[in-house]
């Protein structure tokens, strides 16, 4: 018996390349969204510029996935240092 097993794309990223163009497209837009949505999770597509929000990291991300299923987004909290803490 033999199983066929399906492969997914899989998107290989480089993280500097990422995170420089993610911080440099946030930066552009950080004044606008600071004032109304502090607080919530950002994506953003570095190759479009395109974002989306959330109350939640899997809300914003589910929302870029929509368009873009297989992209790897950059992940940002509006108004803050880092997405999540570890303590």
């Amino acid at each position: 018996m033999e199983t066929e097993i399906e492969m997914e794309r899989v998107k290989i990223v480089d993280k500097n390349e990422l995170v420089d163009k993610g911080e440099e497209i946030y930066k552009r837009i950080r004044d606008q969204l600071e004032k109304e949505h502090r607080g919530e999770f950002l994506t953003i597509n570095v190759d479009t510029g395109e974002y989306w929000l959330g109350r939640t990291a899997a809300e914003a991300d589910k929302k870029g996935r929509e368009n873009y299923p297989d992209e790897v987004f950059y992940l940002a909290r509006v108004g803050r240092r880092a997405a999540f803490v570890r303590r």
